[in-house]
């Protein structure tokens, strides 16, 4: 079995030569929905049922949107609604199996009418999925022999518990991420729980040569990686290319001094990609000061909702 933040991800590192089916590849989440298949009438955090949520308690409404199974890094509910504050603290605590005892207040006071109302519905929310798991399916579906994990420095606790669980089954769990890459501890996840875990001396592998980053970016890399909380010494090597890097004073908001690199770089990506490339949902004004500049065709890649 493979998993990662993304079905993507998981897809394109079985992709390298790993004959595996397709139903074994995928996030935790998915794989986590598949084995609780038939035991509840749908997903509490989608649009359907969220639309019923705000008609039964209007005063907790939600902003909505769609959650996907394919992308456990999928964003909280960003709007403005009464109860989008609450919702994603609950979740957040959740992840990180925090115990409720030390929630505030409010955000008890969300979760006993949340999961109340799950109940009446025979609805699970994408975090049950995980909290019923490791409940109650000891075993991954599957009964896979060997379960590898990539992109592990973003997984919660509550997902190093599962996936921990169901590799002490398999047999063999390979768990590989780099723990100054982590980008979603404001979904719960925790680097902490993918370096801070009793692994075997014998076990352990540290991937040292990149194929990727140049000495010049490195260099400046490992500078900052040195400031970040917890950092330990560790013999990483650039490739033999010198590379350049050099700093630009621009933002999201104020990118004008950036358009002259973005530019560069769709100039080496544009003969591969043509005239039409995907991009994320937001920052519009940068989208559309690309295009008129450049003659392409920026496409969200993601609905607004998100």
């Amino acid at each position: 079995m493979v998993t990662s933040l993304t079905k993507a991800a998981a897809a394109e590192v079985a992709g390298r030569d790993l004959p595996i089916d397709q139903h074994r590849i995928g996030t935790l989440h998915s794989h986590a929905f598949r084995a609780l298949a038939g035991s509840f009438t749908g997903i509490a955090d989608t649009a359907k049922f969220i639309e019923q949520w705000n008609l039964d308690y209007p005063k907790l409404a939600l902003s909505g949107g769609e959650r996907d199974l394919d992308e456990d890094n999928a964003s909280p509910f960003e709007g403005k609604a009464d109860g989008d504050l609450v919702y994603n603290m609950m979740n957040c605590f959740r992840a990180r199996m925090i115990s409720e005892e030390a929630w505030a207040e409010p955000v008890k006071d969300f979760h006993y009418l949340w999961t109340l109302w799950k109940k009446e519905n025979d609805l699970i929310d994408f975090t049950d999925m995980l909290e019923i798991a490791l409940d109650s399916i000891p075993i991954a579906p599957g009964n896979p022999d060997v379960i590898f994990a990539d992109e592990s420095q973003d997984f919660s606790a509550l997902e190093m518990a599962l996936l921990n669980q169901w590799g002490v089954k398999a047999g063999r769990l390979v768990v590989v991420g780099d723990p100054w890459q982590a980008l979603y501890e404001w979904r719960g996840s925790d680097p902490a729980v993918f370096y801070e875990g009793d692994i075997p001396p014998n076990n352990f592998r540290l991937l040292q040569q990149s194929y990727r980053v140049p000495k010049a970016v490195h260099k400046i890399a490992m500078a900052w990686m040195r400031r970040m909380p917890h950092y330990q010494p560790i013999d990483y090597f650039p490739t033999d290319a010198e590379g350049s890097a050099s700093g630009l004073d621009a933002t999201y908001k104020a990118f004008s001094n950036a358009l002259p690199v973005i530019e560069g770089a769709l100039k080496e990506v544009k003969p591969a990609l043509g005239d039409k490339l995907l991009v994320r949902q937001g920052h519009s004004e940068l989208c559309f000061a690309l295009e008129a500049r450049n003659q392409l065709q920026l496409i969200p890649c993601q609905p607004p909702a998100q």
